[in-house]
């Protein structure tokens, strides 16, 4: 498929955007591979394979949030346009990790991470008592945020931000079980 008839939207880390004459977006996934809010390398076969990840969980979690998903082929996935929430909504269930915004790394700061209080005491890849949700702005840097900075700075209000809550805990409770 080319992408040389199509408007081009936006470049993310590993993906391109661009709309289609029918209004929709059409995701490239490259093979760029991302670590650390930078481009480490090239890997061949990458975008396919995220394309296909992506592809299988916009499948399986449908039924509990709907999406944007219309098809996809090769490293390519077509979806209808929306507005975009520009937060990452993370379910940690083990403290670990070693990039910035790693649970483990940020243990070692503060037992304070996204609002949540850390008891003293958790060792590297110890499983939590229950999954927590750790969200962070998605663009050139991601950073933590708590539930009530979403709230402050307007990226949600209440209720948006308790029905997403509780979607991703559903869709990790489930589906992972």
């Amino acid at each position: 498929m080319s992408t040389t008839e199509l408007e081009f939207y936006r470049r993310g880390k590993v993906r391109d955007l661009y709309t289609t004459p029918n209004n929709e977006l059409l995701l490239v996934h490259s093979d760029r591979l991302s670590s650390f809010d930078r481009k480490i390398c090239d890997v061949t076969g990458k975008g396919h394979i995220l394309t296909e990840m992506t592809t299988f969980w916009f499948n399986a979690t449908r039924d509990i949030v709907p999406n944007h998903y219309l098809k996809s082929f090769e490293n390519y996935i077509l979806a209808k346009k929306c507005t975009v929430i520009p937060i990452e909504f993370v379910v940690r269930g083990y403290i670990t990790g070693n990039t910035k915004t790693s649970l483990w790394t940020n243990y070692n700061i503060s037992r304070n991470y996204c609002g949540i209080y850390f008891p003293e005491g958790l060792v590297k890849n110890q499983k939590l008592s229950e999954p927590v949700i750790t969200p962070t702005t998605k663009g050139e840097t991601d950073e933590p945020l708590s539930m009530q900075e979403i709230l402050d700075r307007g990226i949600l209000n209440k209720e948006q931000l308790d029905y997403i809550s509780r979607s991703v805990l559903c869709v990790v409770l489930l589906r992972l079980k």
